[in-house]
């Protein structure tokens, strides 16, 4: 979120605002958390690492991925960037920064520069209800929405009780 100044807040203080920003993320980070999830890469929410807040966190390579808003083009907050990131690098961390139009345009691009330039791979882990990779999943709900609109086409074509009373039956 836009609010990843550092600023002279108590730690407890940093971890309710840190929490108050993962509850409301703005429409980039959504769109960045939905395709890491999808992908299955391990990441976190809103982390405070060295004072700061990142967006997303990837704990396994040490990437901290931030989604810049329009403020990030003021030259004052440019120059705060830059000694952030360069705190962030003395502790390990690399930050990439993307600003919120690429995240929107193109969350899939982020997940192959990741892949491809920080060898950041998925989770082995596959989950166990449905053991599917992104690809499948998003064939699953795929079908599932073509399901469920022809039961509603269905249903729009039957009186509403006929319907019910049909539905009850099986």
């Amino acid at each position: 979120m836009g609010n990843s100044m550092k600023q002279n807040h108590s730690l407890v203080e940093k971890i309710r605002l840190a929490k108050k920003m993962s509850l409301n993320p703005t429409e980039a980070e959504e769109c960045l958390y939905s395709v890491l999830s999808m992908y299955r890469i391990v990441f976190l929410k809103q982390h405070i690492i060295s004072g700061y807040i990142v967006d997303a966190y990837l704990p396994g390579n040490n990437i901290a991925i931030e989604c810049d808003g329009g403020y990030h083009g003021d030259l004052k907050q440019q120059l705060y960037d830059i000694d952030r990131d360069q705190a962030l690098k003395k502790k390990g961390v690399t930050t990439l920064r993307f600003t919120n139009e690429q995240v929107l345009s193109g969350p899939s691009k982020i997940v192959k520069i990741l892949k491809r330039t920080h060898n950041v791979k998925p989770e082995k882990k596959i989950h166990k209800k449905y053991k599917e990779g992104p690809e499948e999943r998003s064939k699953r709900i795929s079908r599932y929405a073509k399901f469920n609109a022809s039961k509603f086409e269905e249903a729009s074509k039957l009186p509403s009780s006929s319907y019910l009373n049909r539905l009850n039956a099986k």
